[in-house]
């Protein structure tokens, strides 16, 4: 399988990522080829009474971080184009009440789908779910007080294709407390897929060193068997000395040259 790599803006390595797309845009090496949207206003909630949380207004807020949660990620399924036969299950009135009120469009053909297979599918929501845990934004939306906006926007980057391709998921998401156990929300996701493009001649356009540390960063690390045994047998009161001599080391330098 073609080497791929997902970040999101959580990632300790993400400020890296950023600085690579500036780089290879800098150089012209970033090619459109497709684009999409999705956007939802105000978040419906599995409730039959159509609000969050039951008796007490205090749950409100982690039944809409948990139903939030969710319809974020639905959002981010429909704009990067996966089937809806391969979405995680929702509850019944959150998928019907939700799903009707989508908004998508396709801004450049053809249409995208970042994943036709559930695995794949399942890969990519798992990641996503790191920026949009329910609670976080339970806590998000606790520290506002009513009627004031909380904003979460985020990102996700993927290199795909052996660094041939790079998929931007885009988020705004804002969500205000109104009382009465009720929500004015709003989601927009942004998909755009970019060809990252190849000089005729990497000697006279080569790498910015952003994008060489980048490309150190994902490239496969292999780690031995012999390691792992040794782990098992460390004890407290151990000699430990020796036991990092065969992991593989980091020199941007030497990959570089």
């Amino acid at each position: 399988m073609d080497q791929e790599t997902i970040f999101v803006q959580t990632d300790p390595s993400f400020n890296v990522v950023l600085q690579c797309l500036r780089e290879l845009k800098n150089q012209e090496r970033l090619q459109e080829t497709r684009a999409q949207t999705t956007s939802l206003e105000n978040i419906e909630s599995n409730n039959e009474a159509g609000n969050f949380g039951g008796q007490q207004e205090a749950s409100a807020n982690s039944a809409f971080g948990r139903t939030a949660s969710a319809v974020v990620r639905m959002c981010m399924l429909k704009a990067t184009g996966v089937p809806e036969n391969l979405w995680p299950a929702l509850g019944s009135n959150t998928y019907r009440r939700n799903t009707g009120k989508l908004h998508f469009q396709v801004i450049l053909e053809p249409l995208f789908h970042l994943a036709n297979d559930a695995n794949a599918a399942r890969r990519y929501w798992s990641k996503y779910d790191h920026i949009y845990p329910h609670f976080r934004i339970e806590y998000e939306v606790r520290q506002v007080d009513l009627n004031r906006q909380v904003s979460m926007p985020s990102m996700m980057l993927i290199f795909r294709g052996n660094f041939t391709e790079v998929v931007e998921i885009t988020t705004t998401f804002t969500a205000t407390p109104t009382g009465a156990q009720q929500f004015n929300s709003y989601i927009h996701v942004t998909c755009i897929v970019r060809e990252i493009t190849w000089e005729s001649s990497a000697a006279e356009h080569p790498d910015g060193e952003c994008t060489k540390l980048l490309k150190k960063l994902i490239k496969p690390v292999q780690i031995s068997d012999e390691h792992f045994t040794k782990m098992t047998e460390v004890k407290k009161g151990d000699d430990l000395d020796g036991l990092l001599d065969d992991l593989p080391t980091f020199n941007l330098k030497d990959e570089a040259e």
